[in-house]
């Protein structure tokens, strides 16, 4: 029960609830924990009229709570309905007090309103007009010499101009914004276009390299063609060289059994100037011979440089490749083997942590409420 002398509907209706509660797990523990009466299995009558308890008691509340809700709105409809018309009222005393002041209350109104005037000196005359003003005696003080009269015609003036210069520099500023904006618009189109030539430019440098290494590769293919040729034509002089060694041997004065003046019997019929000659072209012969020869060895040399710095090139390119790819093999196995110590080391911690021992308290815990 509750202790409190002030108590509502409410406060006992949850008492009443908390009792009935109390009384429902009292039975309960002794239905459970009396061994000679405990039943295994389910009370189908005590649950349903449980349920048929529980179903009421929701229905009832419900119900109260629809009730409820239903006074509240009608009290807070009537509630905004006062402090409407309590506004209306006040608002329109206020409209009222307004209107009457506004027309019945007015300053100028007032009996002295000529002493609280604000524009009293506004209205008033000044204590003159200008020097011709019959309000002024010859005791009056109010003309000296080197007065500005037409002050405030000059101020006037001075005030268009001024007016005048701030528009102009407000368009010359304007002017120069807008300058300035197409310079940087213009330096922004030549950079582009700057960049644009420049892409161009690497484009067709790309371009001609490609068309000299393939013009070098067509060059050294006709090379290549022209060596092979001059092998095999050399190779063909040297045959016919061959036959005509041969044949001249089979023909000479030795087998054939001639024998005479071999001198007088080449030189028949010629001349010395014709002999002298045929010996030039024969020295001639011998140089060019010898200058071929000399260019093939040396062209030969060239290209035993060639392939050799080609070579040499290629085992570079190989040894850094190798290089690269071992330096990568060793980062990914430190990794690696970071990872495994890593991953052993994190094994070992969740063996360690996830071990526990089974004490008394683990079973403590069981059978001591009905739930």
């Amino acid at each position: 029960m509750l202790k409190s002398p002030i108590t509502n509907k409410q406060d006992l209706d949850e008492a009443a609830k908390i009792a009935r509660r109390q009384q429902y797990e009292d039975e309960r523990k002794k239905r459970i924990f009396n061994a000679k009466e405990r039943l295994f299995g389910v009370d189908v009558r005590g649950l349903r009229s449980q349920i048929e308890e529980k179903e009421m008691q929701k229905r009832m509340e419900e119900e109260r709570e629809r009730c409820y809700n239903k006074q509240a709105e009608l009290q807070q409809q009537i509630v905004y309905n006062k402090m409407r018309d309590e506004e209306k009222s006040k608002r329109k005393i206020v409209a009222d007090l307004n209107n009457f002041r506004w027309h019945m209350q007015r300053p100028e109104q007032s009996r002295d309103y000529d002493i609280n005037d604000p524009n009293s000196i506004k209205k008033s005359l000044p204590a003159r007009i200008g020097d011709n003003d019959p309000r002024l005696g010859v005791s009056s003080a109010q003309i000296f010499s080197g007065e500005d009269l037409c002050s405030e015609e000059r101020r006037k003036v001075q005030r268009e101009q001024q007016r005048a210069w701030l528009d102009q520099q407000i368009q010359e500023r304007k002017v120069a914004e807008f300058e300035r904006r197409k310079a940087e618009n213009e330096f922004d189109k030549s950079l582009l276009n700057r960049e644009n030539y420049l892409d161009q430019i690497s484009k067709e440098q790309h371009n001609s390299k490609n068309r000299i290494f393939h013009s070098i590769a067509e060059y050294n293919k006709f090379l290549s063609e022209r060596r092979k040729n001059a092998a095999l034509q050399a190779k063909q002089e040297e045959y016919e060289d061959d036959l005509a060694e041969i044949y001249n041997m089979l023909t000479s004065d030795m087998l054939t059994g001639k024998y005479g003046d071999r001198a007088e019997a080449r030189a028949h019929g010629m001349s010395e100037y014709q002999l002298a000659k045929i010996r030039e072209e024969q020295s001639q012969q011998r140089y060019l011979d010898k200058q071929r020869k000399t260019d093939m060895q040396t062209l030969d040399k060239q290209w035993e440089e060639h392939a050799l710095n080609l070579d040499r090139q290629l085992v570079h390119q190989q040894f850094e490749c190798n290089r690269r790819k071992k330096s990568g093999l060793i980062k990914n196995m430190r990794f690696n083997a970071d990872l495994a110590t890593e991953k052993r080391a994190q094994k070992e911690f969740n063996k360690d942590a996830n071990v526990n021992e089974i004490t008394s308290e683990f079973f403590e815990q069981f059978n001591k409420v009905t739930r």
